[in-house]
């Protein structure tokens, strides 16, 4: 109220001047150097911004949707009227007629085009065929690849722009990792420093493999090419090793690999391709491009002996997940994760340990001496004993290192980010590990940069 009146008083001094002035007929000073008119008028977009924030849109919005709900289900007359004479006249009659045809022709091509649409882009179920359901014992989701590489070709060549933006748009995510590990190549930096300092500060994801269709159509042919480069590689150390044993002269090997043809060429190949079969299995390339049936691939696989090649069930690795997220948290909070990840899993665990397989599928302990590596980087580990544990596969350091695998491989499912950063206490954790646990995650922990320099 004192201000209020101060206020009052200050305006109502002002006032008092500017009429005395007024009637004294002195000429009033100007108010700034400026001549008047001579700037423009600053647009209001702070008060605008204002009257955003201030008076909530749900309420325009919501009824702006009602609307138009309500006139979706409408069907909408207009009417007009003509005069008697005009109406009845042979070319109006004629021209009338004309036109309701023209109307239906394309109100049908209006709705044919809209769904040629629709299915385009869901796929229409109902073109099924007899061979598509036999398809489907082995291979349950073929539909949608067959289908889809066939709409994203014709979509590629109608729309050319689509494939090189999206070629230049991975280039540029190439080129901006070429620091970071090749597994890291054409995915997106976040930074994340609520995790542990053992695993980095970074989580790498890739939205557009779980965004964008041809991402994932066009990843069995950039496997296909790995797996064409590591044969190569084979063949050509395998020429190498024919050298070194003096089987053929240096000559006639660095003609052989310069030329990647020849009678030395294709016995290297043969062998290579003799004693790594499973690189080249039929079934494990058809699994790139379409998931076939578990209950195909498991007796397949114990048939040819190739039972690391069995994945785990989504359900066991997110099982897995919850129980690795639980251990890291601890406390109460922890404990339910842990005992909750630990049944959900517990069904192929038993089953993978009675099988003597790995909880890990193909690649084995790798991921538990990844991080025995890293511990050896880390104060308070001793190298000798972390050499021990890998021969003997047991111990205090190798339980650590499972655990903390176990963490690493736990970012790749739903849930854990999240999790991780509501355990942080972080807000900003909490608002980015809503966003992040959509995606699988790789992390650059800290003990592999410095194994890397």
């Amino acid at each position: 109220a004192d201000e209020l009146a101060l206020a009052d008083i200050v305006w109502g001094k002002l006032d008092d001047i500017v009429i005395a002035k007024e009637v004294a007929g002195e000429e009033l000073p100007p108010i700034t150097e400026y001549p008047l008119a001579s700037v423009p008028e600053g647009r209001m977009d702070a008060l605008g911004m204002m009257e955003i924030v201030t008076h909530p849109i749900d309420s325009v919005v919501s009824a702006i949707f009602d609307e138009f709900q309500t006139r979706l289900g409408e069907q909408q007359e207009y009417k007009f009227q003509l005069p008697d004479e005009l109406a009845k006249s042979p070319e109006v009659l004629g021209l009338m007629k004309r036109w309701e045809k023209d109307v239906q022709i394309r109100t049908a091509t209006a709705i044919d085009y809209g769904k040629a649409m629709m299915d385009n882009a869901l796929l229409d179920y109902t073109e099924r065929t007899g061979a598509d359901d036999l398809l489907d014992f082995v291979f349950p989701y073929h539909f949608w690849t067959t289908r889809s590489i066939g709409e994203w070709a014709k979509r590629c060549v109608s729309e050319p722009s689509l494939a090189i933006t999206y070629t230049k748009y991975r280039q540029l995510l190439q080129r901006n990792g070429l620091k970071l590990p090749s597994r890291f190549a054409g995915k997106h930096r976040f930074y994340t420093p609520w995790l542990p300092d053992y695993m980095g500060d970074a989580m790498f994801i890739d939205p557009m493999a779980k965004m964008l269709p041809l991402v994932s159509l066009i990843q069995p042919i950039a496997n296909i090419a790995d797996l064409s480069g590591d044969i190569q590689d084979q063949i050509i150390s395998r020429i190498n090793a024919m050298v070194r044993s003096k089987l053929i002269s240096e000559e006639a090997g660095l003609q052989a690999i310069k030329a990647g043809s020849g009678k030395i060429w294709n016995s290297a190949a043969a062998e290579v391709i003799a004693t790594n079969s499973d690189i080249i299995d039929p079934l494990s390339a058809m699994s790139w491009s379409m998931m076939p049936a578990p209950w195909f691939t498991i007796p397949y696989y114990f048939a040819t002996d190739q039972k690391e090649k069995i994945t785990s069930f989504p359900m066991t690795r997110q099982g897995r997940a919850l129980a690795a997220q639980g251990e890291s948290v601890g406390g109460a909070f922890g404990g339910i994760l842990t005992a909750i990840g630990k049944i959900v899993a517990a069904p192929e665990d038993t089953l993978r340990k009675i099988a003597g397989m790995s909880p890990y599928d193909l690649v084995g302990d790798y991921y538990i001496e990844f991080w025995l590596s890293n511990m050896a980087t880390e104060e308070g580990y001793d190298t000798d004993a972390i050499i021990r544990a890998m021969i003997e596969k047991q111990g205090e350091l190798w339980d650590e290192a499972k655990a903390r695998a176990d963490e690493y491989l736990s970012y790749r499912m739903p849930g854990s980010s999240f999790i991780s950063g509501v355990a942080s206490g972080n807000p900003n954790g909490i608002a980015a590990g809503l966003m992040l646990t959509l995606f699988p995650a790789g992390l650059y922990p800290e003990g592999e940069m410095k194994q890397r320099g």
